[in-house]
């Protein structure tokens, strides 16, 4: 297959992706905000809660791995340029910086409703909610290169 044609298809899936997780993950935590205590905890169908923790993990992967292989506390299109030298260079960069964007969006909105503001609500974003800042410290030591002491 032509390289140009497998970076354009690999773009398309990363972006569908993409939107399929902030989709998932956008919808669970629309519905905890509307949560009322007395009614139990929210529950979620199996396919939002598959999406969401299934594609959260990969979008996490992407982003501590191009987070990782950039420059020490540099943005990471450095990193995902070198990656695609013979085409779509800016289209790739938007796509890093997206994936990074999105993931510290959609993961602070969901650690603050899932765990601060009502973690009672359902134990499904809460513990989505605890997993995102344990990989967000990840992503802080690959981002600033931190290296733990030996």
């Amino acid at each position: 297959m032509n390289q140009k044609i497998r970076e354009i298809a690999g773009s398309l899936i990363s972006v569908g992706i993409l939107i399929f997780y902030f989709k998932a993950l956008w919808q669970m935590v629309e519905k905890v905000k509307g949560w009322i205590p007395g009614n139990g905890p929210v529950e979620f169908s199996d396919g939002t809660i598959l999406l969401a923790t299934g594609l959260g993990g990969l979008v996490s992967a992407v982003v501590i791995t191009t987070l990782g292989i950039s420059k020490p506390g540099k943005a990471p299109t450095g990193a995902v340029q070198e990656l695609s030298k013979d085409f779509g260079q800016i289209t790739m960069a938007i796509i890093a910086i997206a994936y990074v964007g999105v993931w510290l969006f959609l993961g602070g909105y969901a650690a603050i409703y899932g765990v601060i503001r009502m973690p009672d609500a359902s134990s499904t974003l809460h513990e989505m909610g605890i997993a995102w800042f344990g990989l967000l410290l990840g992503a802080g030591y690959a981002y600033f290169g931190i290296n733990p002491p030996k």
